[in-house]
Order: C-alpha cells, then sequence, then structure tokens
C-alpha cells in the first residue's frame, strides 16, 4: 500500500473514506477564508496524476485571495464515486490514491488529539518564516490541548514586531493544569482581538452550610458545575486562602479576612470541612449561607500564568478579554519591557455547564504581575474585576548580601530566568531595619562555583533565604568599597519596573490590593478602585513576607476614585497607602523620596484613608474624602495606628498638606489628622478642613 504524507498545519475535516482500485475526482476546490474563495477546481484537477493526488494548500500553488489570514483548502472529491470532504489549512499537503483514503482518515483522526493549539502554533511560526509581520487567524473557537509535556498550550520565541490578530476569536484552554501562552524573548509582538478562558474554573465556589462551635472549621456545599475535587492535591495544592462572599449581593463580605486553611476534608460527594489556621472571631459577621470561593493551586507552583512574558519587550496586548484565568492573568518577567495594555478586559466568564449561580471569580490570582522589568508596563483603559489578589502589583526582587570584601559582594541571588544586573546599574544594600545602608554601581558580575559559604551574620527574615540548600551565589564587583554585615537585603531599581503609567484603569470586587506597587517615576491617572479587600493604592515594599522590592521615586497618583477600599484585611494598607510595615514601620530615612498625591476622590472608605511612612518628600493636595469613617474599621488592634484619625502618618520628613477637603464626614473621624512626633512638614494641622 503506498503511503501518504502530511506536512505544516493540522487540517479540520471530515472524510468519508473510499475502497477499491478506482480513481480520484476533484468535484470542486476553493481557497480561501470566511467571506474570501477563490475556485481553485481546474488547479486540483491539475494534481491528479496516474490515479495520484497531490496538493498542498500554498500560495505559491493556488495564490493568495486573502492576504495575511490563516486560509483553508475546501475540496469535494470522488473516489469509486463516494464523496468526500477534506479541508486543508495552509501550507498543509496530502499525497494520496484510491487505495489509502481509509489509512489517511485514520491519521487525520490520530492529528485530530493535538488539534487547535497545533493550528495557531503552526500558522504563526510559517507566517513569520515567510518575512510576514502580521497574521489575521480564521475567527471561531479554538479548543487548545497542551501539547506533550509543555507548560504551556501556546509558546512563541523570539517572535519579534509580528502581530497576531485573533480576529475576535476565542481560545479555550483545555488542560486544568497547564499554563496558556508563552512569550519568550519577544520584541515588538502585539496579541489582539482576542479572548481567553477556560473550559474547566481555575477555582471553586459554594455555600457555608456549617460553621463549628469554636470557629475551627466551616463546611461547604460546592456549587452545582464548579469543581469538585476541592481535596485534590493535584488541582488544588495546600489551598491558600478562602474568601467570602455576601449570597445576595455576591459581592465580597465586609470585616471578613482571608481565611487560610490548615486542611480540607472530604465529608460526601460536593461537601468539605475546611479547617481554618486563622482566628474567626464574631465580628466577621460570618454565617450560614454565605457564599465562599477558592483558587487551584497546583504543585510546584503557586498558581501558574495565564499568559506568560519572559525577557520581552514594547509588547502590545489589545481588545483582549480573559475569563476564567488561571494563576497570575498576565505575568510579565524580566527584559526592556514598557509593555502596552490597551482595552484590555479580566471579566467573569459565563456559568459552567450545569451551574445554575454565575462565578464569583474571573481569574485565581493578579491581574497583572510585572516583575523585574527594566520599565514599566503601560496600562490605558482597561478592566480588572473578580480575580483573587493584586490587580496590578510593579515589583523587583531582593538578593542577600552574604559576604562583602573590599569592592566585592557576594550575594545570593535566585531568579535564574532574569539577571540579577547589569554593568552601571546601581544597588541598594539595607540595613536590618530596612532603611538604606549603603549603594553602589556594578562594574562586573561574575557567577560563583564551588563557592563556600561563611556562616551568616544574621539570617533575615524571609520566605526566601532561610533555606541555604538553595543558595545561588554570584560576585557583583562594585565601584567602591562596602563593609557590611551578611544576611543584609539587596535591591536593583533599575529593574524594579520604573515608568509605568496606569492609565484609566477600572479595578474592582477582588481580595488583595488594588494597586501594588514597588517602582519609581511611575504616574497612576483617572483610574477607580472600588470594594477591595486590602489597600486601594499601595506604595510599600516587602522584604519578610513576598521579598518584593522596593521603594518608591518621583511616583505621581493623581485624579483617582477610590471606592469602599480596604473592607477586610491588612487595614493598616488602606485607601492611599505611602508607607513600609515590616512589624513596624520603617524608621527614617525610610526610602520613599518625592511623591505626589493630588485631586484624587475617596469615597465611602473607613478607617484611616491614608496613612504615610517611611518617606521624605511627599505632597497631599487638593483630594476630596466623600462620607469617610462611617463605620468602625475592622482588626484595627493589631497595629499601631490611631483609627480615629482620617490620616495618619509616622516616620515622615517634607510632608506637605494642603487643600484637602472633607464632606460628610462619619461617627469614627474623631480626627482630621494624626501625625507622631517623627513626622515634619507643613499644613500638618490645616492642609485638610471639612467642607
Amino acid at each position: 500500500m503506498k503511503h501518504f504524507a502530511l506536512s505544516g498545519l493540522f487540517a479540520l475535516f471530515f472524510l468519508t473514506s473510499c475502497a477499491g482500485n478506482g480513481n480520484i475526482e476533484v468535484v470542486k476546490a476553493e481557497y480561501g477564508s470566511q467571506d474570501n474563495w477563490k475556485d481553485v477546481t481546474e488547479i486540483a484537477r491539475s494534481r491528479i496524476k496516474d490515479g495520484k493526488f497531490d496538493i498542498s494548500a500554498s500560495n505559491e500553488l493556488l495564490g493568495d485571495p486573502v492576504p495575511g489570514k490563516v486560509k483553508q483548502l475546501r475540496m469535494k472529491l470522488l473516489c469509486n464515486g463516494k464523496e468526500s470532504n477534506i479541508t486543508l489549512l495552509e501550507d498543509q499537503s496530502i499525497s494520496a490514491d484510491a487505495q489509502n483514503f481509509s489509512e489517511l482518515e485514520k491519521q487525520f483522526a490520530v492529528q485530530e488529539l493535538s488539534g487547535d493549539a497545533a493550528v495557531i502554533q503552526k500558522a504563526v511560526e510559517e507566517a513569520y518564516k515567510k518575512k510576514s509581520n502580521k497574521i489575521v487567524l480564521e475567527k471561531r473557537t479554538y479548543y487548545l490541548d497542551c501539547p506533550g509535556d509543555s507548560k504551556w498550550h501556546l509558546v512563541f520565541k523570539k517572535l519579534n514586531n509580528f502581530t497576531i490578530d485573533g480576529n475576535d476569536s476565542t481560545f479555550v484552554f483545555k488542560t486544568r493544569d497547564k499554563r496558556g501562552i508563552c512569550f519568550d524573548s519577544c520584541t515588538g509582538t502585539a496579541l489582539i482581538n482576542v479572548t481567553t478562558t477556560r473550559e474547566t474554573p481555575p477555582f471553586s465556589q459554594g455555600d457555608i452550610i456549617a460553621i463549628s462551635e469554636n470557629m475551627d472549621y466551616i463546611d461547604i456545599e460546592i456549587h452545582e458545575g464548579y469543581p469538585d475535587d476541592a481535596d485534590s492535591q493535584q488541582f488544588f495544592y495546600k489551598t491558600p486562602v478562602l474568601t467570602i462572599y455576601d449570597e445576595k449581593t455576591r459581592k465580597l463580605k465586609k470585616n471578613v479576612p482571608d481565611l487560610y486553611l490548615t486542611g480540607i476534608e472530604k465529608l460526601k460527594d460536593g461537601v468539605f470541612r475546611f479547617k481554618i489556621r486563622n482566628k474567626v472571631t464574631p465580628e466577621m459577621n460570618l454565617k450560614v449561607g454565605n457564599f465562599a470561593a477558592w483558587r487551584s493551586t497546583i504543585p510546584g507552583e503557586l498558581c501558574g500564568h495565564e499568559i506568560d512574558i519572559r525577557n520581552s519587550g514594547t509588547m502590545l496586548f489589545k481588545n483582549l478579554t480573559m475569563t476564567n484565568a488561571r494563576g497570575l492573568a498576565i505575568a510579565e518577567l524580566g527584559g526592556e519591557g514598557a509593555n502596552r495594555y490597551e482595552n484590555w478586559i479580566i471579566t467573569y466568564a459565563k456559568a459552567p455547564k450545569g451551574a445554575s449561580i454565575p462565578p464569583l471569580l474571573a481569574g485565581s490570582a493578579d491581574g497583572l504581575n510585572s516583575a523585574k522589568m527594566r520599565k514599566g508596563p503601560i496600562l490605558e483603559n482597561c478592566v480588572i474585576e473578580g480575580i483573587h489578589d493584586d490587580g496590578v502589583n510593579i515589583h523587583g526582587g531582593y538578593a542577600m548580601l552574604v559576604e562583602s570584601k573590599g569592592k566585592s559582594i557576594v550575594i545570593d541571588y535566585r531568579e535564574g530566568l532574569v539577571d540579577f544586573a547589569r554593568e552601571g546599574d546601581k544597588i541598594h544594600i539595607f540595613s536590618d531595619k530596612y532603611t538604606l545602608a549603603a549603594e553602589a554601581i556594578v562594574e562586573s558580575i561574575e557567577t560563583m562555583k564551588n563557592y563556600q559559604e561563611p556562616k551568616i551574620d544574621k539570617m533575615p527574615n524571609s520566605r526566601t533565604f532561610p533555606d541555604r540548600s538553595r543558595a545561588s551565589y554570584i560576585k557583583v564587583h562594585l565601584d567602591r568599597e562596602i563593609k557590611l554585615p551578611s544576611g543584609l537585603f539587596i535591591d536593583n531599581p533599575s529593574v524594579t519596573g520604573g515608568g509605568f503609567i496606569l492609565k484609566n484603569v477600572i479595578t474592582r470586587d477582588h481580595r488583595a490590593h488594588g494597586f501594588f506597587i514597588r517602582a519609581g517615576n511611575g504616574l497612576i491617572e483617572n483610574c477607580t478602585l472600588e470594594n477591595i479587600h486590602m489597600g486601594g493604592i499601595v506604595a510599600a515594599p516587602e522584604f519578610a513576607s513576598w521579598c518584593e522590592s522596593t521603594y518608591c521615586e518621583n511616583l505621581v497618583i493623581r485624579n483617582n476614585t477610590l471606592r469602599r477600599v480596604g473592607i477586610a484585611t491588612q487595614p493598616w494598607n488602606t485607601g492611599i497607602t505611602v508607607a513600609a510595615w515590616e512589624g513596624f514601620f520603617v524608621p527614617l530615612p525610610g526610602g520613599h523620596r518625592n511623591i505626589t498625591v493630588e485631586g484624587n476622590i475617596l469615597e465611602d472608605n473607613d478607617g484611616p484613608n491614608m496613612i504615610i511612612s517611611s518617606t521624605d518628600n511627599i505632597v497631599v493636595r487638593n483630594n476630596r474624602f466623600i462620607r469617610p469613617m462611617k463605620y468602625s474599621s475592622y482588626l484595627q488592634t493589631k497595629f499601631k495606628i490611631n483609627y480615629d484619625a482620617l490620616i495618619w502618618g509616622t516616620e515622615t520628613s517634607n510632608l506637605s498638606l494642603s487643600g484637602n477637603v472633607v464632606s460628610e464626614p462619619g461617627p469614627y473621624m474623631k480626627k482630621l489628622t494624626d501625625f507622631t512626633d517623627s513626622v515634619t512638614g507643613s499644613g500638618l494641622n490645616d492642609g485638610i478642613k471639612i467642607k
């Protein structure tokens, strides 16, 4: 039996096999896309010779009726009087005769398992090889399986100055424990006009049906249609947090903070017991009948990324809608940065099959997590709602000082995908009180091999560095001598996402922070933040917890609206916070520099609406506070803050307060301002007035 050859893209097709030794006839053939088709019947007929049919769905053979789009070759064939319909995608070819049609059918069926992921992958790669700068996909829903042992359904590497236009198509990621799309080492690449979603929601949800008497566990019945394997270590590995919603409004419930878990026990099909780690108190108003939601986590990674951008720059994501986003909806890590996001929307999917209750979540972690970028992201006209962590998180990362000798230091730096620094970068070394201890210019870097680490003077409080078995050593040569004890944090402010812009961005109805900023030279303008668990706009480094750097310099927060933020968790970072808190507020000289907070509207926020610490030269002017502090702020006794004051500050120099007004204050606002003796500046007593 003769064999056939397949090359290029996988083809979607329906084929009726024929048997016998007759001839193949072409009844009809056309080449094109959507509404634009070219009759190529005569060309196809000319490809039959001596009973063998060889044809390629190529522009070279058939012409190009729709430049820039993925085309198809649709053919109606006769074999021994039986009709067969075959559709080849662009760059696919077949070689067949009447005897091997049945084998051809079987081979196509095997190919179908890799399906649409191969269609898109191959189409993009072939177009790029042909020096095209754009591909327009056929408009439809693509169901993507994850190929082989890949972490991603689609991977595009070194794809430069190229546009993938989804043509309003939808990508459905079918594999629960795999990431979505990876862009690796790309420059100037765009993904536009696409919706992404998950076949199975990357979270689950249900009704609270019982609460233990001592409030150390709650029982939850899974909503119909949502994942009912909450005890699965494959999909809900060490589930980190439970979030509570009002069952009538389906909004985050005020004063119920994140509930961390020690375990999940299956009681019966669809019913689970969630064992609570942190203390649940009557003040939380947690009730039977409330809704709860929790995100999926996967062994080896906390949550994963839906769109993964690695060591890339000047990317464009436009008219991109994401629902059921697994983990970080978009994670950019390393590279030149300055990636743009325009009309990017994260929103709720439709209720899954068999469900009567719509989803409580739109995504299972951050909206955008921007880490270690040379230049920060630019977001304009975006909406981020219903996610399970920060709306936008912009940050760098820390290394740890291991040894200092003359003009050289040895550091423990663990981000293998991103270089710690380049020649000419200025690095910061922080004291054990997290204030700036030294700075220096990098002259060169070398990787250390067979390095024997000396005893660390004082191991820092950190998630990252106490496990010395994972240490990775780098020697950094500096322009000056450094003599400091080991165990201190080091950062490189050149790779923290400086120069970012957040403009006309809406983020709402989610846990964690609205915007969490650890970068300089940034602008946050005309944004709306509402109904958020933690602080609305928070500029604060994290040393001990997630080890994300650093302080902010030259940051402008202007003309934004913040409503009902800081409603449940971490009330030391409330409406607008510029601070540093590591179990204490970091003393002067702190680390934040040159901050402007002006023209913002803070509406219906409880507790202090602004908290300021660890900052030099901050201007707070012409902000409006509407109906502040109508209700008591939850968990206030845990923090050394005056919760009777609208604006509270400590460890701050050169604070300028002017032109700020308050209207309709609530009964819990006892003072307009309260500053400790470590705050200096102007307008501290009269820079804010009740209208």
